[in-house]
């Protein structure tokens, strides 16, 4: 029986076929992330510096105007978590914008989070 297989490429077929179904392919995704603490035009510039910073991330759209920033990146590379840091680090903490739960910027901060505000690091202008 081993010859069968060794004479009829089967092993080979069988041995590709098992690698090729566990391949993981990375994927380019897009995620918009709340940010705080924008309070003037040089703000977006920091934030979108901050994100490019993050290797995997390919391309950032920063508003002003909605506190947003847009973000397309490679899975495979980054996390939302480096991106929330990475502009947490700079003065600007994000997290991801969950559809339907549009919370205005002015709205009271939920109990318990004076502390990490506390915690912050300064902006790094």
């Amino acid at each position: 029986m081993t010859n069968f297989f060794r004479t009829t490429g089967l092993t080979a077929g069988l041995v590709t076929l098992l690698f090729a179904s566990t391949t993981v392919y990375a994927a380019e995704k897009t995620i918009t992330l709340t940010v705080d603490g924008m309070t003037c035009a040089s703000c977006p510039y920091m934030v979108k510096k901050s994100l490019t910073k993050v290797d995997g991330v390919k391309a950032v759209d920063v508003s002003l105007q909605t506190r947003l920033a847009v973000v397309t990146f490679d899975d495979a590379k980054t996390t939302i978590e480096a991106m929330t840091n990475a502009t947490f680090e700079a003065g600007f903490p994000s997290e991801p914008k969950i559809a339907g739960m549009n919370v205005p910027s002015s709205a009271p901060a939920p109990s318990g989070t004076d502390a990490a505000a506390k915690a912050m690091p300064p902006r790094k202008f």
